[in-house]
């Protein structure tokens, strides 16, 4: 198993609440469905979900709500991170 950077906070996605759960009343966070890997002859190349940011609840509440500081969505704290690997 490979690690490429250790996320900076917790997951807090809409989709790991019990309102948002798939199904109903579920806490299921929507982990993988957007990973890809690529290829280029030399290196492989990795876009995977990324949380690089944490926010406490006076952080999310203040300024522009649920943006803590632009670093994340009202409904979500991950973002696409791209990694290369040279094996």
């Amino acid at each position: 198993m490979f690690l490429a950077k250790a996320g900076l906070g917790p997951q807090d996605g809409f989709s790991g609440y019990k309102a948002f759960g798939t199904p109903p009343g579920t806490t299921r966070p929507r982990w993988g469905d957007y990973g890809a890997t690529a290829v280029d002859g030399k290196n492989v190349w990795i876009a995977s979900e990324y949380i690089g940011q944490r926010c406490d609840l006076q952080q999310y509440v203040s300024g522009e709500f649920g943006s803590c500081n632009g670093t994340r969505t009202a409904l979500a704290n991950w973002y696409t991170r791209i990694s290369k690997v040279r094996p």
